[in-house]
């Protein structure tokens, strides 16, 4: 169904002429069939704008997943490098007073070593040469001294109370300044050895404490007892 293009007047489908108005009419498609395909383009259109709409939503989401992700693993990660510093400061790994103290004991009782020990070793320029006569005979250890074994049993950090103690009773002891250590830490150790003197060849335990300071910012061991 049609309608003339110049009165309005109802026409069939394939009607020329205007049975009204006599007007010709132009060929092409019908308004029915007209009105179908603007409908049909309305409905396409609104489809692709639904569409195109979802793809951009999805697109915007991407750099705020992606930025979230990026923020979340870093944070895993700076974590992870705060616990490994923290169990590296307090029980072993680099520097660490715990990794400190047993290299010094191996350069002392294994390696009978007096520049090695002294390395770990914390003295001032003042008292370096009271503190090598202290390793002079570090040597002649070896001839009474075989199969040292030690196990670290502790490593406390030493609270206030006990840092006061420590340099009351040992200042004189020791070949720093109060004032040039930082920190203050307990390392209890039980060791044996077998004495060379004896023929039984039984080991001798005994027990080590060593006070390791951070001096000039390094772990060091300030003293030493037996």
């Amino acid at each position: 169904m049609k309608f003339c293009e110049n009165c309005g007047q109802q026409m069939e489908d394939g009607e020329v002429f205007c049975v009204n108005c006599g007007a010709v009419q132009k060929a092409g498609e019908t308004i029915t069939e007209q009105y179908q395909q603007n409908e049909y383009h309305d409905l396409f259109t609104q489809d692709t704008y639904r569409q195109d709409n979802i793809k951009e939503k999805k697109k915007s989401k991407v750099p705020l997943v992606a930025g979230l992700s990026v923020i979340i693993v870093s944070i895993l990660v700076a974590i992870v490098l705060i616990v490994i510093l923290l169990v590296n400061r307090s029980t072993g790994g680099g520097n660490s007073a715990k990794s400190v103290a047993q290299k010094f004991l191996k350069a002392y009782f294994i390696h009978y070593d007096d520049s090695e020990a002294m390395n770990y070793f914390a003295y001032s320029r003042a008292y370096r040469d009271d503190a090598r006569y202290e390793f002079s005979d570090l040597e002649d250890m070896e001839d009474y001294i075989k199969d040292f074994h030690y196990d670290i049993v502790s490593v406390q950090q030493m609270s206030r109370d006990e840092r006061e103690d420590f340099w009351y009773y040992y200042d004189e002891s020791v070949y720093v300044d109060e004032e040039d250590v930082s920190e203050l830490t307990k390392v209890k150790v039980k060791a044996s050895f077998k004495s060379s003197n004896y023929a039984d060849g039984e080991f001798n335990d005994f027990n080590i404490t060593l006070y390791m300071g951070k001096y000039l910012n390094e772990w060091k061991v300030i003293y030493m007892k037996l």
